[in-house]
């Protein structure tokens, strides 16, 4: 993640739309990195919670689901690889995007990152504005996934009324006068 000052302040701002704000975890061991993505994420109008480290960050996934996760790689004790693959693994934070940060610039550590799971693999030293977009990406993918998710259980519903109304009227026509 960069620390230049200057490049917070000089980089181009972005118009964020209100409905792809949303909340972001923003999970690494460096607490300037933290800050500084909570900072510009804030700015631009997304709700920002923070964890030092890969257990803290489940937990606060299991309390409560973010829109989208920034992930460290290199954190001390259980590794970003580690904490995407649980996510991943877990039906009910699998549908989290997580947006892998690292100073790794490897193919095979961005395939590993992918076979952990993760949504997107971003370079660090961080590009900020680049970051924001593909945060604000992520976001909609998860609102979109969660309206799909939410239309599949109304038209379960009405399927269900259908197969009601048809019991009753098929029972009905059965039953004699």
């Amino acid at each position: 993640m960069t620390s230049d000052p200057e490049r917070l302040t000089t980089a181009r701002p972005l118009a964020p739309l209100p409905a792809q704000s949303g909340r972001v975890l923003v999970v690494d061991d460096d607490a300037h990195n933290r800050s500084l993505l909570a900072e510009w994420l804030g700015a631009y109008g997304h709700e920002v919670k923070m964890a030092a480290d890969g257990p803290e960050a489940l937990l606060m996934v299991e309390r409560e689901l973010p829109d989208a996760i920034i992930l460290d790689v290199m954190m001390p004790g259980m590794d970003g690889f580690a904490v995407c693959e649980r996510l991943k693994t877990n039906p009910r934070t699998a549908v989290v995007p997580v947006l892998l940060l690292t100073a790794l610039h490897e193919r095979e550590d961005r395939m590993r990152g992918m076979r952990a799971g993760a949504n997107d693999f971003l370079l660090d030293p961080a590009d900020l504005p680049y970051v924001l977009l593909r945060v604000r990406n992520a976001i909609r993918l998860r609102q979109l996934h969660a309206e799909v998710e939410q239309r599949l259980v109304e038209v379960s519903h009405e399927q269900q009324l259908r197969e009601n109304l048809l019991h009753m009227i098929v029972h009905d026509l059965r039953t004699p006068l």
